[in-house]
């Protein structure tokens, strides 16, 4: 049986690939690996749409540096009424706080620390995309659970198998359908987004 638990080898790549972003770019999409502002925007955009009701708190699992935080509260997104994001890198949650101070970020080393029934949703964005071993087995085995972790539901994004991205041996594509057909299986309420960028995202709904 192949392992499902990220170990301490697949943390230990994930920090540095994104300590390296870090270092590179110090802000914005490019700090946590994205394509540029731009299109970090409009993920941005697509993941908050799928938020329902008024007053949610939700859980920003993989903040980087606190961009979402920061969208969240420059356009308003009233029906948000408390955020918290967690991150394994804490050069990350360190520039996080220190660009965003009235904002709640701290350092996980696993999910099973996020308490269940904690927060109404739970997103991820961009966590699903860096290529560890066993990935599709490790990252379909954190779907479950993030789900089930959530009040109202989980949302998140990976990037399309049928997008070819030039030089990229340290990510991952998957194929929508295959994804759709595991999340359906845990909940009758999947909602699946796709033809933007060479993403895609899918809402699961309790």
């Amino acid at each position: 049986m192949k392992n499902t638990n990220i170990t301490k080898k697949d943390s230990k790549f994930i920090k540095e690939l994104f300590l390296e972003y870090l270092n590179d770019y110090r802000r914005g999409g490019k700090a946590l690996g994205w394509k540029g502002n731009k299109e970090q925007q409009l993920r941005f955009k697509i993941l908050l749409s799928c938020i329902e009701g008024n007053n949610n708190f939700i859980l920003d699992v993989g903040c980087g540096i606190g961009d979402l935080y920061k969208y969240i509260f420059f356009y308003k997104y009233n029906n948000i009424k408390q955020y918290a994001g967690v991150d394994i890198l804490e050069n990350s949650i360190n520039t996080a706080k220190e660009l965003h101070p009235n904002g709640d970020f701290n350092i996980i080393e696993d999910i099973k620390e996020i308490k269940k029934d904690t927060f109404d949703y739970i997103i991820a964005s961009g966590i699903f995309a860096v290529n560890i071993e066993n990935a599709k087995e490790k990252y379909f085995s954190m779907i479950e659970e993030l789900f089930f972790k959530s009040k109202k539901g989980f949302v998140f994004n990976m990037l399309d198998k049928n997008y070819t991205l030039k030089d990229a041996p340290k990510i991952i594509q998957f194929e929508p359908n295959e994804v759709l057909n595991f999340c359906q299986k845990i909940s009758k309420n999947v909602t699946i987004i796709q033809g933007y960028l060479p993403i895609y995202l899918l809402s699961i709904f309790q």
